[in-house]
C-alpha cells in the first residue's frame, strides 16, 4: 500500500539555521536560543548561561541592535523577533555581579533557509501525470534550494558548501561546493529514509539546514487491455471481474514505481499464473495473450508477480479475475 508523502510535507520541508557568533570578556558566559534555528520574523527566546557565576543576583542588561531592551536583577531570559532573511540581529548582554565583576557576551543572528524538494526516480508510463511514489529500494533525488542572503545579495549554490547526510550518516562523496543535489536509495522496508543537508558560506559565517523524511511503499501492478482494433486502452485499467468482449484477450501489465527505466527493463522478472499454474508469455514479457478454447463459463484468475532482480524487497503482485462466457463491449469509449 502506498502513502503519498507529498500530502505530509507538501513538496518540501523547511528548516532554518541562524548565524550565531559569540565573544566573551572575562567570564564563561554563553547564549542559547529557542528555537535553536530561528527563521525570519520568528519569536526567539534567548537564555543566558554562565559557569561559576550567580546570575540570579547579578544585574543583567540586554542590548538589541545597540539599543537597550531589558535590564534588571537575574534577567537571564530575553525574547525578541528576528527580521527578514539576511537581516542581522545583534545581541549584547552585559553582566555585573554582586562582587563587581563584569562580563559581556555578544551574538549575531542572521536567518537563513534551506528548501528541500524531493522526487522518486521510478518508472511510470509516459502518460502518467501524478507524482511518482517512493518504493522499497528505489532511489530518490533530493535538491536543496538555499535562501542565504549576504550583504543584501542572495547567494547561488556555486557560492555555498553542501554537507549531505543520509539517515544521519555523512555522505562525503555527495558533499562539497555547489553540490545541491543528492540521489539516495531506500534500504530496509518499514524504515523511513531521512535526508538532511547543511549549507554554509565559504567562510562558514552563515549556515542553513534542511531535512526531509520519506517512508517507502510497495510497487504496484496495473493491467490494461491490448485491443487489436484500438491498441492499448490506457484510459482505464482492468479491474475484477473483467468480461472480455472476445474469446481472445491480450493483457498488458505495467509495473508502476519500480526503480527501472522501462516496463520491459532487463532487471524485471515477470512470473505469470493462470488459476495458480505458471504460464509463459510468447512475446513481450509484460504482455500475456489468452484464448478461451471452449464455451465453458466461470471465473479464471490471472496472477502476476514482478520482481526487480537487483533488489530483494522490490516486487509487486497483481491479479485479475476474468469472467468466461460473458461478453461485454470494451470499445475505446466503454460503450
Amino acid at each position: 500500500m502506498f502513502t503519498n508523502y507529498t500530502n505530509k510535507i507538501i513538496v518540501a520541508l523547511l528548516f532554518i539555521l541562524p548565524l550565531v557568533t559569540g565573544a566573551q570578556f572575562g567570564g564563561n558566559v554563553s547564549l542559547r536560543t529557542t528555537p535553536e534555528f530561528p527563521g525570519s520574523f520568528t519569536n526567539v527566546s534567548v537564555t543566558l548561561d554562565a559557569l561559576g557565576v550567580d546570575l540570579d543576583r547579578a544585574k543583567i542588561s540586554w542590548f538589541l541592535n545597540e539599543q537597550i531592551s531589558k535590564t534588571g536583577i537575574g534577567e537571564k531570559n530575553f525574547v525578541f523577533k528576528t527580521g527578514a532573511l539576511g537581516e542581522a540581529s545583534r545581541l549584547i548582554v552585559s553582566v555585573e555581579t554582586l562582587t563587581g565583576e563584569k562580563f559581556n557576551t555578544a551574538a549575531m543572528i542572521i536567518p537563513a533557509e534551506a528548501n528541500l524538494v524531493w522526487e522518486p526516480v521510478a518508472y511510470a508510463p509516459p502518460f502518467y501525470k501524478g507524482k511518482r511514489l517512493y518504493t522499497y529500494e528505489s532511489p530518490i533525488k533530493v535538491t536543496a534550494i538555499p535562501e542565504i542572503i549576504e550583504n543584501g545579495r542572495r547567494l547561488s549554490s556555486d557560492e555555498l558548501v553542501f554537507k549531505w547526510k543520509e539517515n544521519y550518516k555523512l555522505i562525503q562523496s555527495a558533499s562539497g561546493g555547489g553540490k545541491d543535489t543528492i540521489t539516495v536509495r531506500s534500504s530496509v522496508p518499514l524504515k523511513e529514509t531521512v535526508v538532511s543537508v547543511e549549507i554554509s558560506t565559504l567562510d562558514n559565517a552563515i549556515t542553513a539546514v534542511g531535512s526531509i523524511s520519506a517512508e517507502p511503499g510497495q510497487p504496484q501492478i496495473l493491467f490494461y487491455e491490448n485491443n487489436p482494433l484500438y491498441g492499448i486502452l490506457w484510459n482505464r485499467a482492468l479491474t475484477s471481474p473483467f468480461a472480455p468482449a472476445q474469446k481472445e484477450i491480450s493483457v498488458l501489465a505495467i509495473p508502476y514505481f519500480f526503480g527501472v527505466q522501462s516496463a520491459t527493463d532487463g532487471k524485471l522478472q515477470y512470473d505469470w499464473t493462470l488459476n495458480g499454474a505458471p504460464v509463459s508469455s510468447t512475446g513481450a514479457k509484460n504482455i500475456l495473450n489468452l484464448r478461451q478454447e471452449n464455451e465453458q463459463t466461470g471465473i479464471a484468475l490471472l496472477g502476476l508477480r514482478v520482481a526487480n532482480t537487483n533488489g530483494l524487497f522490490q516486487f509487486g503482485d497483481g491479479s485479475l479475475s476474468i469472467e468466461l462466457g460473458k461478453k461485454t463491449d470494451t470499445g475505446f469509449f466503454g460503450f
